[in-house]
């Protein structure tokens, strides 16, 4: 799904945009906290809180 659609989703407060954004974002902000913090667990939590 592009960017585009995923502000859709948002701007018209689909739940949807959430998994949306997760699915295409989380692996990499996943990576990026695990990397900064050498912690699984901290690394999920940080993603959870974004």
């Amino acid at each position: 799904m592009e960017d585009f659609e995923i502000i859709e989703l948002f701007i018209s407060r689909d739940e949807r945009a959430v998994a949306e954004i997760k699915n295409k974002y989380g692996g990499i902000c996943r990576s990026v906290a695990l990397s900064m913090l050498r912690s699984p667990e901290d690394a999920e939590e940080c993603v959870n809180d974004v």
